[in-house]
């Protein structure tokens, strides 16, 4: 080869490296500032933006334990821009800078526009959104889809992604005033804490989670303007397969050390094998061995049903008795129902859902829209967080209009009571009347007022309604059987069994290990121990007995509509035999599910079932059970270390 032709190529190659520099200056460009070129009839305009990361700590005494650097800090910035829901381009926010108070400010450059414009916010995740980087036309549930983080087994490894949203509804003006303030960011994960000090039996060692998401949406699907969540936003094709690396903790608790994306609740029928749970690994009474133990996400509060984690709430189990040494390992544990263990669990989100703002002051309550039962002295309270100095409050119209010239701490009329609480924390209302069962709603408005800063709340006292008609044996029974503690079992699942005076649940269906072979002591079946729900207990004997003598009885074989057999108990046989699952009537469904005999084995499932009664025979001092076998109905002793289920009867 002669030395022209090296020398051309040296030329060829050193031109096609500068060329590729120009490419990647002009991505860059594109990316960081691709606002310039987006359309040059547009003027473009600082903005500058304050945004806010909501406490952990809700006020009072609700938890033991504040945020933490790694859910508040801002590091990184990018805004989507979206007209009429399609993305138009996006930008690097500047000048960020974190303050003390769980606040951040930065600037970013937006063209001015007439059309409806929404900004989405989201921090910490530049690496994402450049890997999956929004396309010009594309629609927000699109970019959504394709903005997903992949989970590893060491969650906390940096800085929140979080996310927010802002809408400026007649578009972006170049000149009116553009310092927007106090926008709320939502935290892609969820916190979950472990409290141990009040057992002296346990000493908390290490915390794990088990069949964590392996990936977890950036932006939600369906938020609120606070912003919160109320279902998961989980991408598709996501799979539950991440047990994450154990986290060593100390003696009594384990704060801000775990965080974990969103799931659904799994079936009933899966909540052994496929939830999300917490396995916590501890030494038992002095024990220099460490034993595992299982926690499920199953706070009994209407809308978080078992197995279901939301991004942004912080989850909180106070362990209030540790029974017996767990399970060898953590993954048997993982494997099995939660048995050796009693753990409360204290639910808390962005608690504040109504927030208003001004350039400097920011009033918001947990709840603007107050439903009250029908019955007099029902009572409802809300929370308030606000940085001004006080508020009043006022009784108002529907439209937010105030209706008499006074302002005060309280309010009171005909029939409702309003009370600001002398720290301001909280307003209290109560209904002072009755409002009759064939009424209309009682509906009243009032305003909290402070600074230029107005809130409207409505206070709806529904008709009294009547009590259920008492049932044999004159109680009202619940309709299913009790599942896990403090909780009632889906319309056709078998729910869960229970040793005597004892709150464990164990499995209805498979093998289950652990179980204690030492009857409890006492002749009443004590409240602390009751695993029905608030308002519920364990029946006695009599109602029991009351119950199989009724005059309504249909034993029911397996069938399309059976997935086992059971009875249904009806004041009349007619309703009885009629009765379905879709049309139960007056008829209660009692299955055959089986009974676990001393030693924790599963026998005659299918065929019948035993259901504990709360109290022992007077005559021998024996615990007693209803047993269901075959349409025989029978009244007889059963050992306390027999698991039988239970059906709950009103308090």
């Amino acid at each position: 080869m002669n030395k022209t032709n090296i020398f051309l190529k040296h030329i060829i190659y050193h031109i096609g490296q500068l060329a590729l520099l120009v490419i990647v200056i002009l991505l860059y460009s594109c990316t960081e500032d691709s606002i310039s070129n987006k359309n040059e009839s547009r003027s473009e305009n600082y903005f500058q933006f304050s945004v806010k990361t909501a406490d952990s700590t809700p006020p009072k005494v609700q938890l033991k334990s504040g945020q933490v650097n790694a859910e508040s800090t801002i590091n990184q910035i990018q805004i989507l821009v979206f007209e009429n829901d399609i993305f138009q381009y996006r930008v690097a926010g500047t000048g960020i800078a974190n303050s003390g108070n769980n606040s951040a400010t930065f600037k970013a450059r937006l063209l001015s526009s007439n059309q409806p414009t929404t900004i989405y916010i989201i921090a910490n995740a530049d690496a994402i959104v450049e890997a999956n980087a929004p396309i010009a036309g594309e629609t927000t549930a699109a970019i959504k889809t394709k903005l997903t983080k992949a989970i590893s087994t060491n969650i906390l490894n940096g800085d929140l992604t979080m996310w927010a949203s802002y809408t400026f509804p007649t578009g972006l003006s170049a000149t009116t005033e553009n310092n927007i303030s106090n926008i709320m960011m939502l935290r892609s994960v969820a916190r979950v804490d472990i409290i141990a000090s009040a057992v002296s039996n346990f000493e908390l060692v290490s915390i794990q989670a088990f069949r964590v998401s392996n990936n977890t949406q950036v932006i939600p699907n369906n938020p609120t303007s606070t912003p919160s969540v109320t279902n998961p936003s989980v991408p598709l094709g996501t799979e539950q397969n991440i047990n994450t690396t154990p986290i060593l903790t100390t003696a009594e608790s384990s704060v801000a050390q775990m965080y974990l994306p969103e799931v659904a609740a799994p079936a009933s029928a899966d909540q052994i094998s496929k939830a999300t749970c917490i396995v916590i690994g501890g030494r038992y009474a002095g024990s220099s061995s460490v034993t595992y133990y299982r926690l499920d996400f199953n706070p009994s509060i209407a809308g978080h049903p078992f197995g279901q984690i939301l991004r942004n709430h912080r989850y909180e189990f106070n362990i209030s008795y540790v029974l017996r040494e767990g399970y060898a390992t953590a993954q048997e544990a993982a494997n099995n129902i939660s048995s050796s263990m009693e753990a409360r669990i204290v639910l808390w989100s962005d608690y504040i859902k109504y927030m208003v703002f001004d350039l400097n002051n920011y009033l918001g309550v947990s709840n603007s829209y107050i439903r009250l039962e029908g019955t007099a002295n029902s009572s409802l309270d809300i929370l308030v967080q606000t940085d001004i100095s006080d508020y009043t409050l006022s009784w108002a119209d529907r439209d937010g209009n105030p209706i008499d010239g006074s302002a005060g701490q309280s309010l009171t009329d005909e029939y409702f009571q309003v009370n600001k609480a002398s720290d301001g924390s909280t307003i209290s209302v109560v209904a002072t009347q009755v409002n009759p069962e064939d009424a209309d709603d009682r509906v009243r408005f009032f305003i909290i007022s402070g600074t230029r800063l107005r809130l409207l709340v409505t206070i709806i006292q529904s008709p009294e309604v009547s009590a259920p008609e008492p049932g044999p044996g004159g109680v009202i029974w619940a309709e299913t059987n009790v599942d896990l503690p403090y909780t009632l079992a889906d319309q056709k699942a078998i729910g869960k069994f229970y040793q005597w005076n004892r709150k464990v649940a164990w499995a209805s269906n498979g093998t289950v290990t652990g179980w204690n072979t030492t009857g409890a002591a006492g002749f009443l079946w004590e409240e602390v121990n009751d695993p029905c729900p608030t308002g519920w207990r364990v029946p006695t004997r009599d109602e029991l007995q009351a119950l199989i003598s009724s005059s309504g009885r249909s034993w029911r074989i397996v069938s399309v509509d059976y997935d086992y057999p059971g009875v249904w108990f009806a004041p009349t046989q007619q309703e009885a035999v009629e009765a379905t699952f879709e049309n139960p009537g007056r008829g209660l469904f009692f299955p055959a599910g089986g009974v676990r005999n001393a030693t924790g084995g599963l026998e005659s499932a299918g065929s019948n079932s035993h259901y504990w009664a709360s109290d022992v025979n007077p005559l021998g001092g024996t615990t007693d059970i209803m047993s269901i076998a075959n349409g025989t109905y029978l009244i007889f002793p059963a050992e306390r270390t027999t698991g039988c289920l239970v059906r709950c009867v009103h308090d």
